[in-house]
C-alpha cells in the first residue's frame, strides 16, 4: 500500500456551539441538516471534552495536543511558543497541503500562533451575510463590539 494516497484529513470546530442542539447527537429539530449531512460520511466523536472553557486556550489545545497549563496560550495578548508543534505543522512536513477556515477574530485575526503550521489560512469574520452588522437593542458600547467581532 505505499502507493496509496493519504486520508483526506477535515478538523471542523464549531467553538462555542452545543451538541445537544445538533440532530447528529439526537436533537430532534432538524438544526443542523449540513452538518448530519457531513456526520453521516465522517467520524463522529460522542465524548469530545474541551480543556477550556473559552476559545483561545482550547483551540492551542486542540492544535498542539497539550493542556492550557502547558500551552500557556490563556489570554488574547497571549502567544502560542513555537516550540509547540501544531498539527498542522505535522501534517505539512508529512506532505499534506494544510488550509485553515476561521470566522472567529480571535483564532484567525490575531496573531496569537493559532495559525502556525498552515499553509494558508483564510479569516471570514464578518463575512456571514446572516449576521447583523448592528441592533437597536444593543446599548453603544456593546453594539461596536458587535461590530467589530461581526
Amino acid at each position: 500500500m505505499p502507493n496509496q494516497r493519504p486520508p483526506n484529513i477535515i478538523l471542523l470546530v464549531l467553538d462555542t456551539h452545543r451538541r445537544d442542539r445538533l440532530n447528529t447527537y439526537g436533537y430532534r429539530r432538524p438544526t443542523s441538516p449540513n452538518i448530519d449531512a457531513f456526520a453521516r460520511q465522517a467520524t463522529v466523536f460522542e465524548n469530545g471534552i474541551s480543556t477550556a472553557q473559552w476559545t483561545i486556550p482550547s483551540h492551542a489545545a486542540m492544535f498542539t495536543g497539550e493542556y492550557p497549563t502547558t500551552h500557556q496560550t490563556l489570554q488574547a495578548h497571549h502567544r502560542l511558543d513555537e516550540r509547540f508543534e501544531t498539527v498542522a505543522t505535522i501534517l505539512r512536513r508529512r506532505g499534506y497541503k494544510t488550509i485553515g477556515f476561521c470566522n472567529n477574530p480571535l483564532v484567525g485575526i490575531l496573531d496569537n500562533g493559532l495559525k502556525q503550521g498552515f499553509d494558508t489560512f483564510y479569516n471570514y469574520s464578518g463575512a456571514v451575510p446572516s449576521v447583523p452588522r448592528s441592533s437597536s437593542h444593543l446599548p453603544a458600547p456593546l453594539n461596536r463590539l458587535w461590530e467589530w467581532y461581526t
